[in-house]
């Protein structure tokens, strides 16, 4: 429930609506999840009913209409013009951006009031959430909630208990939509990639919530209007580095250091935490495909460099190096567990069997089969699989 305090008055939204709102026996939910695309889909608006599994169909709609307006309390909300003058007061709203293209999804729900969760004991912390979205500041969290205590009583019965149904309101509405619903994005690859090849349009990519996160709204905005009016719309970002506006990370000075020092010599990085990191990157857009090559190859250069390193070291010369990894260009496995064991001392299974086992396995029925074939890796199946082949290119590396 939105609060605003001017003056020594408490004002809250639903205090101005007509008595039969506020007490109406049943209200109309209408549940949203809108997304702003990285880019512009060139279809006219438009709902699609979408098929992704077995379970139900997922409605999405195609539209290029919108903006993005914050509420007084700051809350996203987005729609054309005209939605957002409906859902939000004339002096709550501020239109902030025009979006590219958005895809949402919504379904509607009538509820009846005895179905709403029971409302809280305390309404102390619901003025003081209240009061902080309002940009106030307190020195202490025992600050704001003698302050909220305070707002507190200058309510009289009735705005309280238009307080307490708002508060039931939205434990309704994180019911219903409190999680992301991985089937949305699910449903907007597919989406994304029938349009693609339909369209010839090769500007457009499946995405993840990495690249959603770096959009205008950052995230998967989830709106919730109760008989039209927005009760709550918070971004589900999912990746805060994306959001990020400030360092989010702590980086040794000894790094930076590092990094001046690298930079204005000739060196480059070793190739295959390059890979690593490229891995780990495209799993993050959903490249699950190219995230598990770049893993693999991650595995395969770690095995020929460490070969390489100590057959150098033992005083073979380059061409040696070169003829003796020919032998093995098309063995992997046996370049791994045999080549690598005769110069190193220790192969791949002496490094961790079970592991090395899984890889075999990996690379035969995943790695081999994503490449050669039109199958798609799931994010779980290649999550599992990237991490295998970068902890055993680790364990190569530390040889």
């Amino acid at each position: 429930m939105r609060l605003w305090t001017r003056d020594g008055k408490v004002y809250t939204r639903l205090l101005d609506a007509p008595a039969a709102l506020r007490y109406a026996r049943s209200m109309r939910y209408r549940f949203v999840l809108q997304v702003e695309l990285p880019f512009v889909l060139n279809i006219p608006e438009q709902s699609f009913t979408i098929r992704v599994d077995a379970g139900p169909t997922m409605p999405l709609r195609v539209r290029n209409d919108c903006l993005l307006a914050t509420a007084a309390d700051g809350a996203p909300l987005i729609g054309t013009l005209d939605e957002l003058r409906v859902a939000l007061p004339p002096s709550g709203q501020a239109v902030v951006a025009r979006l590219k293209t958005v895809i949402e999804h919504s379904f509607e729900e009538e509820v009846a009031d005895a179905d709403l969760p029971p409302g809280p004991n305390d309404l102390v912390p619901v003025v003081q959430r209240a009061l902080l979205l309002q940009g106030q500041k307190f020195t202490s969290p025992e600050d704001s909630r003698a302050a909220a205590a305070d707002v507190l009583t200058n309510l009289t019965e009735e705005q309280k208990a238009v307080l307490a149904l708002g508060e039931r309101k939205l434990a309704l509405a994180h019911q219903r939509v409190g999680r992301l619903d991985e089937r949305f994005v699910l449903a907007l690859n597919r989406l994304l990639r029938w349009y693609s090849v339909l369209a010839k349009d090769f500007f457009v990519e499946e995405i993840g919530l990495h690249q959603l996160a770096l959009t205008t709204p950052k995230g998967v905005l989830r709106s919730t209007y109760v008989d039209g009016v927005a009760i709550e719309s918070v971004p589900i970002i999912g990746k805060f580095p994306a959001v990020a506006r400030m360092p989010w990370m702590s980086v040794p000075a000894a790094t930076v250091t590092d990094l001046t020092t690298k930079l204005a010599a000739a060196d480059d990085p070793d190739f295959t935490v390059v890979l690593e990191n490229r891995a780990k990157h495209l799993l993050e857009r959903t490249a699950f495909r190219n995230a598990i090559a770049e893993a693999a190859a991650s595995l395969e250069v770690s095995v020929a460099r460490k070969i390489r390193q100590y057959m150098l070291a033992a005083g073979k010369t380059e061409a040696e190096v070169n003829a003796e990894l020919e032998k093995t260009n098309m063995k992997f496995p046996d370049r791994a567990e045999k080549t690598l064991k005769t110069f190193a001392g220790r192969g791949v299974k002496e490094l961790d069997d079970p592991l090395w086992t899984q890889i075999k396995a990996d690379r035969k029925s995943v790695r081999n089969a994503v490449v050669h074939s039109d199958r798609e890796p799931t994010v779980v199946e290649a999550t599992a699989v990237v991490e295998r082949f970068l902890k055993m290119a680790a364990l190569v590396r530390a040889l």
